[in-house]
């Protein structure tokens, strides 16, 4: 378990939920910031190679769409860090358009990556208790807990 306080964690996961803005994402906007031997962030977002974030196409496409396109913040935070990631703790802070800091936990797809790079804590905001997400969110955290890396959800 991570050996820091609450209001500690909490001003990670208000990093990441200030690299949230940067995402150009209609629905909901999540950003990651990476503590060990170096400071990564990622957000999430089209590549521009795909779409200019400027493009008014971007908003012509369906939700689903946008997904399938999407770069998610904890992706981009491992591209980001490189190698530096080994045993390093990952905040993830997402935000409603409006700015409302929202709990959320990474997705199955981000959850092998974050595996994969050998992340050893994951601290997100609470989750609610009733999301589209739950059962997807669930899985990761079974992931997690299998590859011994530790999952923590600060509350209020």
């Amino acid at each position: 378990m991570i050996a820091e306080t609450k209001s500690d964690l909490l001003l990670g996961i208000e990093a990441a939920e200030t690299v949230s803005r940067y995402s150009l994402d209609p629905s909901k906007k999540v950003g990651a910031v990476l503590r060990g031997h170096t400071w990564a962030r990622g957000f999430n977002h089209i590549p521009a190679g795909i779409y200019h974030p400027s493009d008014p196409r971007i908003a012509e496409l369906t939700r689903d769409e946008r997904l399938d396109l999407t770069v998610h913040a904890e992706l981009h935070l491992l591209i980001d860090a490189g190698k530096a990631t080994q045993g390093a703790t990952m905040f993830i802070g997402a935000t409603e358009p409006d700015g409302t800091p929202v709990g959320i936990a990474p997705c199955r797809r981000c959850a092998v990556h974050i595996i994969s790079a050998g992340i050893a804590h994951v601290v997100c905001r609470q989750r609610p208790a009733e999301s589209r997400w739950r059962d997807e969110w669930a899985e990761s955290i079974r992931m997690f807990k299998k590859a011994g890396i530790a999952f923590v959800e600060v509350g209020a």
